[in-house]
């Protein structure tokens, strides 16, 4: 039997986060589970929140080193939201994200396969500006680039 999902809105009452619009489950990756809601101020903004994992210690650290990484590209100009909040719930790291709005590039595939081409060429361009930039100190590591610093 799983560990239950956590309730968002009692994540971000916990927090100190308001939701004016009970947050709505967003599919997510294996590792974290992510929730949409709109602030106190009106703004939409995304809850993600770490899968709760007490035997992976290096849970903490990937969420410190992905943090990092947001916050260099969005300074150095792409399209990341911005880190509005960090921390731990419970034992589960999080981020509280501006929202951006947006389709999910394998879901654009899906529904406009014609425009495949020009979907990788803009992922492309977009991954070389970020490699175009430095490393932030403070990433772990393991070579020269983004891609072996990163745990």
């Amino acid at each position: 039997m799983g560990i239950a999902e956590p309730d968002p809105a009692a994540v971000l009452a916990t927090i100190g986060w308001e939701a004016r619009t009970p947050p709505v489950r967003i599919t997510a990756g294996w590792d974290t589970l992510l929730w949409r809601f709109q602030g106190s101020g009106g703004r939409d903004h995304a809850l993600r929140l770490y899968r709760h994992d007490p035997d992976n210690p290096r849970q903490a650290v990937a969420a410190a080193q992905e943090e990092l990484s947001m916050r260099a590209a969005r300074t150095g100009g792409l399209p990341v939201p911005e880190v509005e909040a960090t921390g731990v719930y419970e034992t589960a790291p999080f981020f509280v994200l501006e929202w951006m709005p947006g389709i999910v590039l394998s879901d654009a595939a899906k529904s406009t396969p014609w425009r495949i081409p020009r979907l990788a060429q803009a992922f492309g361009a977009a991954q070389a500006r970020l490699h175009r930039l430095p490393p932030p100190d403070g990433l772990l590591a393991r070579g020269n680039d983004w891609l072996d610093r990163y745990v």
